[in-house]
């Protein structure tokens, strides 16, 4: 585990997107292990799937990390994902918030999304080699606008406002615990948790897919590759992650 005190932090104040920043970085120096990247403002915010992300200037967290070493192998590399995304579902709980998970690793609070996750692994043979985890998480965001539909802010939905210094904080000491768990092979613990806390676990939701059908169907179970295994209509079918989206508010995919 890395100490606070040896962590390295890089604060921007404006900045095209951190995971771009710490990618060029990556090219040109010998970053130290657990580096962050954090800005006011990002010009290009990047999410999933190629989407943006939108902050409005020093009002959320926007966050990437190196993290290098952990011994996952290329089959095992959602075990990353899975652990920051309960890293960011512990720390939005403990502040007084009532998170899901919703595959493969954005937090929803209210039904609404509040935290999104971007993870890019360099690949050495087998292993990886090291991990570029961006993170956005909505603090003090009261505003969105009409083409970022069911998003929420930690103070929209409790009326406190706190420094994203604070939140980025909470979460990495949540985050270091969880890289503790994968470097020490605790990987079925993590998975247990991550069900857990996952939307549509064991419960029916409506899904659709990429050719637009349209379905209810329950998660049954996640593979290492990260595929979901969803049953419906007594037939059970795996996807692949950009394969399927969630339905929630009416038809609303999310």
């Amino acid at each position: 585990m890395i100490s606070p005190i040896n962590r390295k932090y890089i604060h921007l104040e404006e900045v095209d997107s951190t995971q771009a920043y710490l990618i060029r970085m990556l090219s040109e120096l010998d970053l130290m292990d657990g580096t962050v990247i954090t800005a006011d403002y990002q010009r290009a915010g990047r999410g999933q799937r190629g989407n943006g992300w939108f902050s409005s200037p020093k009002q959320n967290l926007l966050s990437s990390l190196f993290i290098k070493s952990t011994g996952l192998t290329v089959d095992k590399q959602f075990y990353l994902s899975i652990a920051i995304s309960l890293a960011a579902w512990e720390t939005l709980a403990s502040l007084s918030l009532h998170p899901v998970i919703k595959w493969p690793n954005d937090l929803l609070v209210s039904n609404k999304k509040i935290a999104g996750i971007l993870i890019q692994n360099s690949l050495q043979g087998k292993r990886i080699e090291y991990s570029v985890a961006g993170i956005g998480l909505n603090v003090n965001e009261k505003c969105f606008p009409p083409d970022v539909p069911n998003a929420t802010s930690i103070a929209l939905e409790t009326g406190e406002n706190l420094k994203p210094g604070r939140v980025l904080s909470i979460f990495i000491q949540y985050l270091d615990n969880r890289i503790y768990q994968i470097k020490h092979k605790q990987l079925a613990r993590l998975k247990s948790e991550y069900l857990d806390h996952l939307l549509g676990w064991n419960v029916p939701l409506r899904f659709k897919t990429k050719s637009g059908r349209v379905f209810e169907g329950i998660i049954r179970d996640l593979e290492e590759d990260g595929r979901l295994s969803i049953e419906s209509a007594h037939q059970i079918g795996r996807f692949g992650f950009k394969e399927i989206t969630f339905l929630l508010n009416a038809d609303t995919p999310l």
